[in-house]
């Protein structure tokens, strides 16, 4: 599997959570007017699965939840090769903690150099 898993084992998640992303979508007047809706947009959740027959050499984590940005460091819920992963990021990480600063939920990050929690 490529992915959203960094590991081919079963899912590591337990419900009522599961492997999704979110994207924001503008409505239109009409929409909004047919769901009594009040704001211009909704999140929308979507899954997907990527398989591969090529053999892959993973050394990545998947990011999640939204990071959690705090001062001089970072809070990241991962899926690794390993399981479920919360980990906190520090900005003495440099160059890693560069990377996850931009990165965003569904992000691949290398969670070589982080502390569990």
């Amino acid at each position: 599997m490529l992915a959203p898993c960094p590991h081919n084992a079963p899912c590591h998640l337990q419900a009522p959570d599961w492997c999704h992303f979110s994207v924001r979508l503008q409505r239109t007047k009409q929409h909004r007017d047919l769901k009594s809706a009040t704001f211009p947009f909704e999140k929308e959740k979507f899954s997907y699965v990527i398989m591969t027959k090529e053999p892959l050499n993973k050394h990545e984590a998947r990011i999640l939840t939204e990071p959690m940005r705090r001062s001089g460091h970072m809070l990241l819920k991962l899926c690794t090769e390993d399981g479920l992963k919360n980990t906190t990021l520090y900005k003495k990480h440099k160059e890693l903690y560069k990377k996850a600063r931009k990165a965003k939920w569904g992000d691949l990050l290398n969670d070589q150099s982080t502390t569990t929690y």
